[in-house]
């Protein structure tokens, strides 16, 4: 009688085991690789949502800014002693219609655009293409305003006010009505947002605050 072949179990089983360790390496990779990707989308969501946050602050300040600054330039010379004497603390806001209180409360000197000018060069195209001293300017602007308000002249009150309309205008470009995750994860890549700072940059850079 002709013997049969005996099964050749080792090998089989060996087979076996390095499929198992093969799949299991596969699932672990892909495990690694879902876990990589969900902490960069956090990661990119938290970015987001700190420029989303301080461009709707910079937005809404610049907005009341210029609403107030509108009165303040109409309210004209003669409440001019009232102005003063609130700005030094004489006189409460409270006891006069103030539109420069108004002005100083609309967060305009302490509003976060350096920062966020900052953030739209670091992701930008190119950092060449912005101004080398926005966050000097930015400074001199927020400083200078409420100087500028009171005792600045026509001309000066005009190139101010021309300032601050094109930063509305420009600021007035990203929609920050919907404040979302998602919304944090499509303004991190969409361009409007850095091509708006950078123009406002560039408004920054132009403004020369008067001499003190």
């Amino acid at each position: 009688m002709t013997q049969e072949p005996q099964p050749k179990s080792g090998r089989s089983m060996t087979t076996a085991v390095l499929f198992v360790l093969l799949t299991a390496s596969l699932i672990g990779n892909v495990f690694l690789y879902a876990h990589y990707l969900q902490n960069g989308q956090q990661e990119r969501a938290k970015k987001g949502e700190l420029i989303f946050l301080q461009w709707k602050e910079t937005q809404d300040s610049l907005t009341k800014a210029a609403a107030a600054w509108k009165e303040v330039r109409e309210d004209g010379p003669a409440d001019r002693d009232n102005q003063l004497k609130v700005y030094y603390g004489m006189l409460k806001p409270e006891t006069v219609l103030e539109p420069l209180y108004s002005f100083n409360e609309s967060g305009l000197t302490e509003m976060p655009l350096a920062e966020l000018l900052q953030a739209g060069q670091e992701l930008s195209d190119s950092s060449a293409d912005w101004p080398k001293e926005y966050k000097n300017s930015v400074f001199a602007l927020q400083v200078s305003v409420l100087k500028t308000a009171m005792e600045g002249t026509p001309e000066e009150q005009q190139k101010l006010q021309d300032v601050l309309n094109k930063l509305v205008e420009q600021a007035a470009k990203v929609d920050t009505s919907i404040e979302s995750r998602e919304r944090y994860l499509t303004l991190l890549a969409e361009k409007t947002w850095k091509e708006a700072a950078l123009e406002m940059a560039r408004i920054v850079s132009a403004y020369t605050p008067p001499a003190s």
